[in-house]
């Protein structure tokens, strides 16, 4: 029979008597006290229900049929020791009571049943019980807490008052090379660089011995010398007098995270050189068109200082409605594509120096993402001393050989026949030809452009435009001669038509111009050392991959996103140094791209971690390309330093539905990699939802 209850003592009783008066008697008493009552008739039953139901508390009379109370209680502790049993008896068996204490009674109660007396023992018990559980779940806390800081990704170590350490997690030794038996009396000056800084150090050991918990970043030192960044928490642990007992350090070790720091200022230190040594002005400017970079050359060349400039439009320096319509056509196509347009286009224009003074230059907006927005560059060359000779050359052809010989650019004459009348020394040392190898217009365009197709265009094109312009007239053209040593330059041809029907060309250089140019868009979207694209293109490729996969999940609209990184590899660059780990980064890169379907990419993200994008494909097959990626990773025999190992690494893959933004994907990616590499090495685990 079993009574069950609510809001009562939170055990379970076995009752264990003969007579069906007093089983019915000791339910009447107990049933309403606990959460559930069994009750038997005799030893048999009575060790049944106990094997079944396992109460916490049993009460049974000594004298039972088939089996007494003694016997009974040996063979419930043969199953569970810890059971609370109460004998009950009557006076005459008191003779029995000493077997029964050595048999592993709790209490005994003489008959007849008090029901005070009863349930007054009935809730000592209890009592016991409910310790003892409690007891068990701290424990169970308390292991589970050992095993997280045990196995946990971050150093953890326990000081004495004085800053002894008394414990170390194996993560300090993984990545600080002491054992603990090393550490264990020491200080945490075994890990202090001499690198470090004593300010820092001065003020956590003021902080936390005046109670107060410390957080800063560190640069410590291991065992083998080398360093290594860590964030580091501290706290003081205080006894019930209030007495500091214990400190417990944190450490995150974040030098992955400082060397991505160190690749950022490198970039950025790039980028400072490019626009300083540039002899152009190179102006950024936000997707309102306000100032927010203005280099040297361009505080020289408009007279104004970089911070007087911030802020300001570039039609404050530049009125000019056609720059204007380049700027916010590039911005209304990434708004509309989420892509930045690279107009190429060079045009002139008057510009406006400080005191308002107007001077004529050249100028070529490009559009680049940064932040998640669409900001432009533009170049701005001062073209007054070529305008100038311009001007001279069209107002006074008799000093036209004395200009055109010390001209920084070259000059072309052409007669209405099209024969090549004069090249100046510029010309000649711009493209190597000589006089006689190029004496007429047919011999210069077929030099100059040896693929037909493309010479074909430049020829009509050329014709077109010189057929019948004004006098004066300039048509620019911007093309790509092939120089006479093979090489190839992009020149900007200002043709000028005079009116003896011969035509002045004048040419100028732009390949290191354009190169600039590639060069802060290629910083901007590669990662500089593998070469592969960078986290913000992938986070381009990644919004365009939602777009598609919004406007229908069918297999072509379905992609998939991998985030990978090398197992390891922080043991790598301890062991190997820094330069190593660069190598093999490098050499990753290049395994996981030639890896790759048509269609697919692969990016660097930072550190040693990758992320490769899946064009439509389904989960099943997504884990196929990742296996098979991961395979030829695991076969390719590593060498660095005549030291040769293989190398294992981590995947998680998520399913681009267009249901979550490039930050949530990354993210989830991410996590899913973790669960993989809770797993082991060489794991790939599939992103199921929340």
């Amino acid at each position: 029979m079993d009574y069950k209850v609510q809001n009562k003592l939170d055990v379970s009783v076995l009752y264990v008597e003969n007579e069906s008066v007093k089983r019915d008697k000791f339910a009447e008493m107990v049933s309403k006290h606990v959460n559930k009552l069994y009750l038997a008739k005799d030893g048999n039953e009575g060790l049944a229900l106990f094997r079944e139901y396992r109460p916490e508390i049993v009460v049974a009379n000594l004298t039972l049929p088939y089996m007494n109370g003694t016997e009974l209680v040996q063979k419930i502790k043969a199953v569970h020791d810890d059971t609370h049993i109460i004998m009950t008896m009557a006076r005459n068996d008191l003779n029995y009571l000493i077997e029964s204490i050595d048999s592993g009674i709790s209490h005994y109660i003489l008959k007849p049943l008090e029901k005070e007396r009863l349930l007054a023992v009935i809730r000592k018990c209890a009592d016991t019980v409910m310790l003892r559980k409690k007891i068990e779940q701290q424990d169970e806390h308390i292991k589970e807490f050992y095993l997280a800081v045990e196995h946990g990704p971050d150093i953890v170590i326990i000081t004495d008052s004085k800053g002894k350490i008394e414990y170390a997690n194996p993560k300090f030794s993984t990545i600080t090379g002491y054992s603990k038996e090393e550490a264990i009396g020491k200080t945490l000056a075994i890990l202090k660089s001499d690198k470090a800084d004593t300010e820092a150090y001065d003020n956590l050991w003021k902080s936390i011995k005046s109670g107060s918990a410390w957080q800063g970043r560190l640069t410590n030192r291991k065992k083998d010398g080398e360093g290594y960044w860590a964030s580091v928490s501290i706290f003081p642990v205080k006894d019930s007098t209030g007495q500091i007992g214990h400190f417990v350090c944190i450490q995150e070790d974040i030098t992955a995270w400082k060397l991505t720091e160190e690749d950022l200022r490198v970039s950025e230190e790039i980028f400072k050189t490019l626009t300083v040594l540039a002899q152009d002005a190179i102006v950024m400017l936000d997707d309102r068109g306000r100032t927010n970079f203005w280099n040297e050359a361009a505080e020289k060349m408009f007279g104004l200082l970089a911070a007087d400039a911030a802020g300001k439009e570039l039609w404050d320096f530049m009125p000019s409605p056609e720059v204007r319509e380049i700027f916010e056509n590039g911005i209304k196509i990434y708004r509309e594509t989420c892509q930045c347009s690279v107009s190429g286009n060079i045009i002139e224009q008057s510009a406006l120096k400080k005191d308002g003074t107007p001077f004529p230059v050249e100028v070529s907006i490009t559009a680049v993402e940064a932040s998640d927005k669409c900001h432009s560059i533009a170049i701005i060359r001062d073209i007054t001393q070529r305008k100038q000779i311009e001007q001279s050359v069209l107002n006074e052809r008799e000093k036209f050989q004395t200009l055109s010989e010390s001209a920084p650019f070259g000059i072309m004459l052409v007669d209405k026949d099209g024969m090549l009348k004069y090249l100046n020394p510029n010309f000649l040392e711009l493209f190597g030809y000589e006089p006689k190898e190029i004496p007429d217009g047919k011999s210069w365009f077929r030099k100059a452009f040896p693929e037909s197709e493309y010479r074909h265009d430049v020829i009509g094109n050329w014709i077109k435009d010189m057929a019948d312009p004004a006098k004066g007239k300039r048509e620019p053209w911007v093309l790509t001669v092939t120089c006479k040593n093979g090489t190839q330059k992009i020149v900007d041809f200002f043709p000028v038509k005079l009116g003896s029907g011969e035509s002045v060309i004048f040419c100028q250089d732009l390949t290191e111009l354009k190169k600039n140019e590639r060069k802060l868009l290629y910083i901007s979207s590669y990662d500089f050392l593998t070469g592969l694209p960078n986290r913000h293109s992938l986070e381009e490729a990644l919004r365009q991959t939602i777009d598609l996969a919004k406007k229908g999940k069918k297999r072509g609209g379905l992609s998939a996103l991998l985030f990978t990184d090398i197992d390891g590899f922080r043991d790598i660059t301890a062991k190997l140094g820094h330069t190593a780990g660069d190598e093999l980064l490098i050499t990753a890169g290049k395994i996981l791209k030639n890896a790759l379907r048509g269609g697919d990419s692969a990016y660097r993200f930072g550190g040693d971690e990758f992320v490769i994008l899946f064009r439509g494909v389904s989960m099943a097959e997504a884990r196929l390309a990742a296996e098979r990626i991961q395979r030829t990773v695991n076969q390719h025999e590593f060498s660095v330093d005549y030291e040769k190992f293989k190398m294992d690494i981590s995947m998680g893959i998520i399913q681009i539905d267009g249901a979550m933004d490039p930050l949530t994907l990354i993210s989830k990616a991410m996590n899913t990699l973790y669960k993989a590499k809770k797993l082991g090495r060489n794991h790939i685990a599939v992103y199921q939802g929340e």
